[in-house]
């Protein structure tokens, strides 16, 4: 049964509520989202998705994290709970650590040159390059509200016929958007509203993906003429 929910009774909805019930989180899913390889390094240049770099520590205490080479923005992750969030102007963070924690960078744009450690390089990453394409099968189950941290969110929305119509994220933060598969585009910021184009559309059920990176108010989207 379709998650749509009609906000009026004409006979073609112009307004619908379409929840979304069924989610992935982004860390449980990188071994179909793209690619995975060792590294020295984190780094994401060259590379238009995102970029997951993680290592295991080997060491614990108060810790001062420096990227200095971050042109873009990257948030930060011990044992998959955020920490705090870098961008071009802030590249420093500080925070506790344990050994044996996994530290985490997701990044979007630019990341290149060292990831320091109280300035102490760090190394032997694992890097997992996240495309921003069609999406593969990822491994969604039923859940309620949306958590906190990067987590694909999916519902269902019935149309009777495939017409140009916009995607209302309120209750979102910072993410990525798909229909039935295609890539539409990010939200965040002052932009909450995305196109979407009869093309990708069908007559019946489709389906609807949002990749959170932050956290969300609600689980649900308002598609609208």
């Amino acid at each position: 049964m379709e998650d749509t929910v009609p906000s009026t009774t004409t006979r073609r909805p112009t307004r619908s509520v379409v929840a979304l019930r069924e989610s992935a989180r982004l860390f449980d899913s990188t071994g179909v989202l793209g690619t995975t390889r060792l590294a020295a390094r984190a780094a994401s240049a060259g590379h238009p998705g995102l970029v997951l770099c993680e290592t295991t520590l080997d060491r614990g205490g108060p810790t001062l994290l420096d990227v200095p080479g971050l042109t873009g923005r990257a948030q930060v992750f011990l044992d998959g709970q955020p920490v705090g969030t870098l961008d071009g102007v802030g590249t420093v963070l500080s925070f506790t650590v344990h050994t044996g924690s996994v530290l985490a960078l997701l990044a979007e744009g630019g990341l290149t040159g060292r990831v320091l450690l109280d300035g102490v390089e760090a190394d032997d990453w694992t890097v997992h390059t996240l495309p921003l394409g069609a999406l593969p099968d990822l491994p969604f189950t039923r859940t309620g509200a949306p958590g906190v941290g990067p987590t694909f969110h999916r519902g269902r929305a019935h149309l009777p016929d495939p017409v140009d119509l916009h995607l209302a994220l309120a209750d979102w933060t910072r993410g990525h958007v798909w229909a039935n598969g295609a890539y539409l585009g990010s939200y965040g910021g002052g932009l909450r509203v995305l196109p979407v184009p009869a093309r990708v559309l069908r007559a019946g059920t489709n389906e609807v993906t949002v990749l959170e990176l932050v956290a969300a108010r609600g689980p649900a989207v308002v598609l609208r003429r």
